[in-house]
Parts: structure tokens; sequence; C-alpha cells
């Protein structure tokens, strides 16, 4: 005969009651790593207003800097490399060169100078680029002093920035590929 015998204690959990709590842990799992890669996104959008933002989240504007920098630094680089002519005046630099967007004959003139800027009452200067004497774009954010030198052929580029306290100078050197003109 089989006997039906009830078991009074239970150990042990059902799927149901497993499923549940490992749905839930996930969901909660899921709301804290998004809650924290949206905290480091964050810290990487500091460049409001057009300024670099001090504090705590230094280290982020450091790269942000650097990289900058490397960007103008590669810019700047093609545009002395290829240049008819070079003029040097303190803290902005007028370069000529032969236009190639264009048939014609013209020549494009672009400009990088130190401009200070006022955003939200903190005061920041930045290098800035213009073509042809249209529009200025900001190339590097959070600079504190920018030289340019011009020996015959050889251009030298010099940006001190302060970072989280420190002051770091980026340095660089290009030569004219035609130094005649």
């Amino acid at each position: 005969m089989i006997s039906c015998r009830r078991i009074k204690s239970y150990q042990g959990f059902t799927l149901l009651e497993v499923t549940i709590t490992v749905g839930i842990l996930s969901f909660l799992l899921f709301i804290a790593y998004a809650t924290i890669f949206s905290l480091g996104f964050r810290m990487r959008l500091e460049l409001l207003g057009g300024y670099l933002a001090p504090g705590s989240k230094s280290q982020v504007n450091q790269q942000i800097l650097i990289s900058q920098v490397n960007r103008f630094f590669l810019e700047a680089a093609r545009s002395i490399r290829s240049a008819k002519q070079i003029n040097v005046n303190s803290s902005r630099v007028t370069i000529v060169v032969e236009d190639s967007d264009s048939d014609s004959d013209s020549d494009s003139v672009i400009e990088y100078s130190l401009k200070e800027y006022s955003i939200n009452g903190k005061v920041t200067k930045a290098i800035v680029r213009s073509k042809n004497g249209q529009g200025e774009r900001v190339v590097v954010q959070g600079v504190e002093d920018f030289k340019i030198e011009k020996t015959s052929n050889l251009v030298t580029i010099e940006i001190r920035a302060v970072v989280a306290g420190k002051e770091q100078i980026f340095r660089t050197s290009f030569f004219k590929r035609n130094p005649s003109k």
C-alpha cells in the first residue's frame, strides 16, 4: 500500500523562490553597474563651458589635456612642414600654406593664438585656431602659457598648463620642409 506522509520540516528552497531571488539580485547588480558606469562617464564630461574643471577628476582632466595637446601638435606639424611662410609673434603664429581644397592658386592662412575666456566667472586660457580669419576653434583648453620660437627652418612650440596643481610643460620642434621660402 502506498502511504502518503507529509514531511513537516521542509528543508531547502523551491525553484520559484530561487528564480525570483536571482532575478531581483540581477536587477540590483545591473542598476549598481549602470550607476557606476554613468559616474565614470560624467567624469569625462568635465569640459563644461569651455574650461577644464578642477577637483577630484584631475586624472581625467589630465588625460583630456594630453589628448588635446597631442592633436594640436599633429595639426601644427602638418601645417608647419608644408608652410610657404611662417610668422611668429610672441604667443601667436601665422602659417601660410597652399590651399589643397580649391583649384585656384590661393593660399590659406592658419593662425594659432592664446586667448583668454571668462565663462561663469572663471577665467581660462585656450589655444585657438582660425583659418583665413574666419571662425575660431578651441584646440587646447586650460593652457597657462603658449610660446612659439622660430629659427631659420625650425619652429619650437611650448605649452605650459597646470593640472591637479602640477605644472606640465609640453614642448616639440618641427622642421619646415622648404627652408628657402
